[in-house]
């Protein structure tokens, strides 16, 4: 089977779809909006534990959310265990964390809840398991675009305000929304 890596395509993605050059939309002492691109993967985890002919499954599935805009900024939503977010609207903003705002930096450091997401899920599943000689590297996890979505990534409008109300601070997401002037991505 093909397999590819999302932390190889996603920065091409973004590198094929992000307007860095025309994002602003807007600024103002209360804060900016600006154009960007929101990925939504289906990460899949599941390892088969005992015989062929009598074991069982075990898996797990999680939802992760990526919104890159500017020069390059990236915030990250990963579903909690348990919890189910059907599509990026019902994110809480909250559940957003801003991974990096640097443009040469983006690729490893914005990419970095890809790599912790995996080694999570890997010991969810391997928790389960009977057989406690097997590691992270025996799990198959595999990341592919949300079936709940029709999309793989979607033009949005991401507002952002600052952390304290005299404009100091690191930026705090205020608001994201689907960015009707644009022609949907992938």
């Amino acid at each position: 089977m093909l397999k590819m890596d999302a932390d190889h395509i996603i920065p091409r993605l973004v590198d094929h779809l992000l307007d860095r050059e025309n994002s602003l939309v807007s600024h103002d002492m209360n804060g900016r909006v600006q154009r960007g691109i929101l990925i939504e993967l289906r990460v899949h985890a599941w390892l088969w534990v005992g015989r062929p002919d009598s074991g069982y499954a075990v898996e797990q599935y999680r939802t992760i959310y990526l919104m890159f805009f500017g020069h390059t900024s990236v915030w990250v939503a990963v579903e909690p265990p348990g919890e189910r977010w059907d599509n990026w609207q019902q994110v809480p903003l909250d559940a957003w964390k801003n991974t990096s705002n640097h443009d040469s930096c983006w690729r490893s450091d914005g990419l970095q809840p890809l790599s912790k997401l995996y080694f999570e899920m890997a010991e969810e599943v391997l928790a389960e398991s009977i057989d406690k000689r097997l590691a992270p590297k025996d799990v198959e996890i595999v990341a592919d675009y949300s079936p709940f979505s029709s999309k793989l990534c979607h033009n949005v409008l991401v507002t952002l305000g600052r952390e304290h109300e005299d404009g100091r601070g690191y930026d705090k997401l205020l608001s994201i929304e689907y960015d009707k002037s644009q022609k949907e991505a992938a």
